[in-house]
């Protein structure tokens, strides 16, 4: 019971004027003097505006084609509805991509029977270098990325994630994302699965 009192009295008192509370002049102003606690709005930056149409606004998830590692022919990547994407974007020579690959594996196969998608996209890499280190983490989707797909994606730092929702829309971005950071992805995959 205390606590509310003290809740309650530390809510009204946020509410008084600060010139009626400062030790200043008079407790009471004068009728000539104005207390007032509303203060207009500051004058709206350009960035704003800017920043607001990045920020509030929906993306789709792009659909993409670059070179399958198993076939060397070009394929694409497209969003299926009712499928959560995953793409994580690595290379042969990154070594916390490789660490985190390891990591994401378990969660690709926890939630295969979830209707999700994980494509391992190596990019500013050889084909032989990625196709080997493909090989090597035993990855069961990944392609070599070429222009158009860095270019996409803004060619995205080492290693990144991309998520989509099961309905084709850019959900979050993971940007050189670390082996410590797994549980963020997983509790993004969670929510995303769990409707």
């Amino acid at each position: 019971m205390k606590v509310i009192i003290l809740l309650l009295s530390a809510f009204f008192w946020s509410f008084l004027p600060m010139k009626a509370l400062s030790s200043e002049g008079s407790s009471s102003p004068s009728p000539a003097q104005s207390v007032s606690t509303e203060k207009s709005p500051p004058a709206p930056l350009a960035e704003d505006t800017e920043l607001k149409s990045l920020t509030q606004k929906w993306h789709r998830f792009p659909t993409f084609a670059g070179v399958d590692l198993d076939t060397k022919t070009q394929t694409t990547f497209a969003p299926i509805p009712g499928f959560v994407s995953v793409v994580i974007f690595t290379a042969s020579y990154c070594e916390p991509c490789q660490d985190l690959a390891i990591e994401l594996q378990k969660i690709e196969k926890h939630y295969a029977s979830l209707y999700t998608r994980f494509l391992y996209v190596y990019s500013h890499d050889t084909f032989d270098d990625a196709r080997g280190s493909k090989k090597e983490l035993k990855l069961a989707n990944a392609m070599l990325a070429n222009f158009e797909i860095l270019h996409t994606f803004h060619n995205p730092e080492l290693p990144t994630i991309y998520v989509s929702d099961r309905h084709g829309w850019l959900m979050t971005r993971f940007v050189n994302i670390k082996v410590s950071d797994v549980g963020k992805i997983e509790e993004m995959l969670r929510l995303l699965t769990s409707y």
